[in-house]
């Protein structure tokens, strides 16, 4: 068993998870924070927003979830923002695109993002925790540390930059 599959059958015993709760509140404050980013006038005076969107789709056991997040989060950005005013790259590993930290991070990097810009980099996947270091599960076994994710993105020079992650934190030993 996965661990996001027994942390959402122990959270389903306790009544704390009922029926994607969670993942419809995480749904609905990327709608607003993408409301409020893409705003024109007094909220965010414009600016464009970059996107990277990372998720897990080739997992035998949340790959094909993580496709769902890739239609939602696809469809919600089309829906919300004019096409002129966002980019998005997906990298899927169901199709090949990533596999390992070093790719993830690269991608990071080769996002170009104007200074008065955002950017928000989005992972649906696997997670864990090794001490008091959180990670991300990459689809070769490694591990990409949160902490490495949050320098690179931070190496931006935008406005703003946000990191949302929709994985586990369960600690694992090693």
């Amino acid at each position: 068993m996965s661990c996001c599959r027994a942390q959402r059958t122990d959270l389903a015993a306790t009544g704390s998870f009922r029926g994607g709760s969670a993942m419809k509140l995480k749904r609905s404050a990327l709608i607003w924070l993408v409301i409020l980013l893409a705003a024109p006038g007094k909220y965010a005076f414009g600016q464009d927003i970059h996107f990277l969107l990372v998720a897990d789709t080739g997992d035998a056991s949340l790959g094909r979830c993580c496709s769902i997040t890739v239609e939602r989060v696809t469809g919600t950005l089309s829906y919300l923002i004019p096409r002129q005013r966002y980019t998005l790259r997906t990298l899927e590993s169901g199709r090949g695109d990533y596999g390992n930290a070093d790719s993830v991070l690269r991608a990071v990097r080769d996002v170009e993002v104007p200074r008065g810009d955002t950017f928000v980099f989005f992972y649906h996947g696997h997670g864990g925790a090794s001490g008091d270091r959180h990670f991300l599960h990459m689809p070769d076994s490694g591990r990409l540390y949160s902490n490495d994710l949050k320098a690179t993105v931070q190496a931006k020079s935008c406005r703003l930059a946000v990191i949302m992650t929709c994985s586990c934190n369960v600690p694992v030993r090693g």
